[in-house]
């Protein structure tokens, strides 16, 4: 790799936050780019990387950039977890790119999963990561879908489970808005099993209403009322 190349790199992460770089790919996945980041990223970030000894992005022994968008350090017992990409253009334009969630326990190698999403080029923010316990919480935007997934320290059961973008973590829960306009659903933590939903009248009087739900239920309305107006019948058929 030329010398001018290996700056640019080391100036510009290819996947700054777990979005496309405009600048080296000439795009912006307005999903991804419009999805909400960490609290405190940048900050937990670097408590990661002091745990690791390794800096937040670096080219590995073959070429690889790697760079760690998200990271979480258990509260009591100083688990770390993280998210990490790797990526290298090939000679033919070609990008290998995988996004990863690990964890280390105790000195050893706890979780490493391949982040599930419907292309890792067009990226993957995480909005959310955090210990409960013995278990690790994502929440992540891929190119079309936002999702919450819980991961054993111990290798119990994964558990990945479909969101709407507006989504709130609110004491043992995450509440999200509901495909049902009007509604709000909501996951138990760590578990990410589903609960009853409720209207949005008793979510924003228990203060559980995610961020931006009120204009995206809105725009949900206007959709599902074009979609019925189109499917009514212009005549009766005799």
């Amino acid at each position: 790799m030329e010398a001018g190349a290996n700056q640019r790199e080391s100036d510009q992460p290819s996947y700054p936050d777990g979005v496309p770089n405009p600048y080296e790919f000439g795009f912006i996945p307005i999903g991804v780019a419009g999805a909400r980041s960490m609290d405190h990223g940048e900050e937990s970030i670097r408590a990661v990387c002091e745990c690791l000894d390794r800096p937040v992005r670096f080219i590995d022994a073959k070429g690889y950039e790697r760079g760690i968008t998200a990271g979480a350090v258990h509260p009591e017992k100083g688990w770390i977890a993280w998210v990490e990409y790797r990526c290298k253009t090939r000679w033919d334009g070609w990008v290998n790119i995988e996004f990863r969630l690990k964890a280390r326990v105790d000195d050893r190698d706890a979780i490493n999963w391949i982040v599930e999403t419907y292309n890792p080029f067009f990226g993957c923010r995480v909005g959310y990561l955090a210990w409960h316990h013995g278990r690790v919480v994502v929440i992540y935007r891929e190119k079309h879908r936002t999702y919450a997934c819980s991961l054993s320290a111990t290798r119990e059961k994964r558990v990945l489970v479909e969101m709407t973008d507006e989504w709130a973590v609110v004491g043992d829960q995450i509440t999200f808005r509901s495909r049902e306009p009007g509604f709000v659903e909501s996951l138990s933590l760590p578990e990410l099993r589903r609960r009853a939903r409720i209207s949005s009248t008793e979510a924003r009087a228990a203060g559980v209403l995610p961020p931006d739900y009120d204009d995206a239920n809105e725009a949900n309305l206007q959709v599902q009322s074009t979609v019925k107006k189109k499917e009514k019948p212009r005549f009766w058929p005799f």
